[in-house]
């Protein structure tokens, strides 16, 4: 595999945000109130993913192994992501 990493665009939003919501329900969900995993869902639909981008408040990459989305990553403006190896 040799994934491509590149900057979310509006129309890689379904497929990033599907894949948000099966990692976050397979692994985070357990931890959270019913509220919680509800606001978490609401914070990932397509209308507030493609604010968030246009109104520059994040910073999305998604990776590709083809055309199938394989990993997300968001930034909210004015933090720090390190990355150790």
């Amino acid at each position: 595999m040799n994934p491509m990493i590149r900057k979310l665009d509006t129309q890689d939003i379904i497929p990033a945000t599907a894949l948000d919501w099966r990692v976050f329900a397979e692994f985070e969900a357990p931890e959270y109130s019913d509220e919680g995993n509800a606001e978490f869902k609401v914070f990932i639909e397509f209308e507030q993913t493609k604010a968030k981008l246009s109104g520059g408040e994040y910073r999305i990459w998604s990776a590709f192994d083809g055309t199938k989305t394989i990993g997300v990553i968001a930034i909210k403006r004015r933090c720090t992501l390190r990355c150790c190896l």
